[in-house]
């Protein structure tokens, strides 16, 4: 008898948790529905110019059931241009550094597909900081410096459209946001020595190597840094995702669909005044989201 009660109680148990659910259950089957759509072997074979995105989960596409979702501002460019003229090809993948995105089969469609006159917007950094050494790449270094940050950007992603005669792109990575409304140290990419990895300033890498190449960096941890101190705590996250109807469950990384437009508005504005040829592929007239017209909860959110 004892068992049996025993025996019902686990299965009581294990009902509760599979319905009400745990955050390290809703990001495995997010990660799972991520990883269905991540790989990307062809692209448009129109002749026309393309823009070529890749980066990590603030870039990515993602489907998941957070009740604001993850949107990674690549998959809003294309709503600021004019399709007709280019065409956005969304190669970023959730989870990536600069250096472990060389191993996946979107890196080799990205090199094998891109062409003179397309572009390529690069946004790498959250990742690269992980203190693993499948991800980690050292922000200390020039270009030339096997393993720097700069080096990896260089070699593979800049060095690879110039050579291709496209338009390289550099993006400092987004800010995370803060509950407290400071931004400064990891919160703006600036990392202290971990494990044996040496910590540096992100951003300030990716700065420095456009700037030594005479490539455009759009910098986007100034941008989000200065709009986020100029909010409340309460209004950056309405920028975000949010897993539960819980304010506390709100995702401090990843943008929802309002802050993915809001910062591929700021990713094509900048480019537009820094190159003539791509002002012309930008719709007339385009402004920033309104909160109140983007920001749309998810209609297929179930609580778990």
């Amino acid at each position: 008898m004892k068992k049996l009660i025993s025996l019902a109680a686990s299965i009581l148990c294990c009902s509760f948790l599979f319905a009400e659910g745990s955050v390290l259950d809703d990001a495995t089957v997010a990660n799972e529905n991520v990883e269905k759509v991540d790989s990307i072997t062809s692209v448009s074979a129109s002749g026309g110019v393309r823009l070529f995105v890749v980066g990590d989960s603030t870039l990515s596409a993602f489907n998941d059931n957070y009740y604001y979702p993850r949107y990674g501002y690549g998959t809003k460019l294309a709503e600021y241009l004019d399709s007709s003229k280019i065409t956005v090809e969304n190669l970023a993948m959730s989870g990536r550094s600069s250096k472990s995105f060389l191993k996946e089969k979107n890196y080799k469609t990205f090199v094998d597909n891109i062409k003179e006159g397309d572009y390529l917007v690069i946004g790498f950094g959250h990742n690269d900081e992980k203190a693993e050494a499948s991800r980690y790449a050292d922000p200390n270094g020039s270009k030339d410096d096997e393993g720097s940050f700069k080096n990896v950007l260089y070699e593979n992603y800049v060095k690879v459209a110039l050579e291709k005669k496209a338009v390289p792109v550099l993006c400092t990575p987004i800010v995370r946001r803060s509950k407290d409304g400071t931004y400064s140290g990891s919160t703006i990419h600036i990392t202290a020595d971990k494990d044996g990895f040496r910590g540096g300033d992100y951003s300030k890498a990716i700065l420095e190597l456009g700037e030594e190449l005479g490539v455009s960096v759009v910098d986007l941890t100034s941008i989000t840094k200065e709009r986020y101190q100029k909010l409340s705590p309460a209004k950056t996250a309405k920028f975000h995702a949010q897993k539960t109807k819980d304010d506390d469950s709100v995702d401090n990384t990843h943008l929802n669909v309002y802050g993915a437009t809001m910062v591929a508005y700021d990713v094509v504005s900048e480019l537009k005044k820094k190159d003539s040829v791509f002002a012309s592929y930008v719709l007339p007239g385009i402004k920033p989201p309104v909160e109140k017209k983007v920001l749309v909860k998810n209609k297929n959110y179930k609580k778990r």
